[in-house]
Parts: C-alpha cells; sequence; structure tokens
C-alpha cells in the first residue's frame, strides 16, 4: 500500500511536471506564434512599402519614358527641319558656285574684252601716228609743192611780163 501511495504520489508528481511542461511548452508555442506574427506583419509592411516603392517608381519610369519618348519625337522632328534647313543651304550654296562660275565666266569675257580693247586702241595708236607721220609728210609735199607752184607761178608771171613787154 506504501508503494501504490508513494506511486501513486509520484504519478501526481509526473502529472503535474507534465502539465507545467505542457503550460511552458503553449507558453513558447503562443509566444513563437506572436514573434512569427510580428515578423509577418513587419515583412507584410515592408512587402507593401517596397511595392509602393515599385509601383512609384514604375510610374516615374513610365513618366520618365513618355517624357523622353516625347524629348526623341521633338528632336527627330527638329533633326528632320535641320536636315530640311541643310538641304535647302547646300541648293543655295550649289546656285551660288554656279553664279561664282558664271561670274569667273564673265570677268574672264571682261578681261579678254578689255584686252582686245587695249590691243585695238594701240593698233589705232599705232594707225593715229602712221597717219599722222604721213601727214606730216604730206603737209612737207604740199608745202614743197607750193613752194614750187609759187616759183613756176613767179617763173610763169615773169615770163608773162617778158612777153607783155
Amino acid at each position: 500500500k506504501k508503494m501504490m501511495a508513494e506511486a501513486e504520489k509520484m504519478n501526481q508528481t509526473v502529472k503535474i511536471a507534465r502539465e507545467d511542461h505542457e503550460h511552458e511548452l503553449n507558453a513558447l508555442d503562443e509566444q513563437h506564434r506572436l514573434e512569427l506574427k510580428h515578423r509577418q506583419e513587419a515583412h507584410t509592411a515592408i512587402k507593401d512599402g517596397l511595392v509602393t516603392e515599385l509601383v512609384v517608381a514604375t510610374e516615374e519610369v513610365e513618366q520618365i519614358r513618355h517624357e523622353t519618348d516625347a524629348i526623341i519625337e521633338e528632336n527627330e522632328k527638329k533633326y528632320g527641319e535641320l536636315e530640311g534647313q541643310v538641304g535647302h543651304i547646300e541648293a543655295e550654296c550649289l546656285e551660288i558656285r554656279i553664279k561664282i562660275k558664271e561670274l569667273e565666266q564673265s570677268e574672264n569675257e571682261l578681261k579678254q574684252s578689255l584686252q582686245d580693247s587695249e590691243d585695238m586702241r594701240d593698233s589705232i595708236s599705232e594707225e593715229l601716228y602712221s597717219v599722222s607721220q604721213e601727214r606730216v609728210e604730206l603737209k612737207s609735199a604740199i608745202d614743197t609743192v607750193k613752194e614750187i607752184s609759187k616759183e613756176k607761178l613767179a617763173e610763169a608771171q615773169g615770163a608773162n611780163q617778158e612777153m607783155t613787154i
């Protein structure tokens, strides 16, 4: 009986120890669940924050992409306009080059015409000099003829007077 009572007492002690251990385990399990819940809430908050940041960043990227596309479109438009202007300027340059060639040709023609005029002037000057020389010679010849005519006239008048006498 004594042993039975002792065994019953031991059973009771083991039962109490088991219950205490179960309470401790349940308390630890509850504490672990609370910590896990807090961690999950913290992770969810961090995840939600990151998702929000990702959404904001995505919107910012889309806005930047939209602005970049608008800038690219504007630059392409300006590039097209500049290409048109460059083409127009190149056409004007070609026209100017053609005009320069025409002016150079005209200048060469004028130079040739001037040279021809100078050559003609030189030729005319030579002819004038030659005519002037001939005139001097003719004047001298006329003067000689006049002298001879005067002498002949004087002789003729003298002969006439002699005949009259």
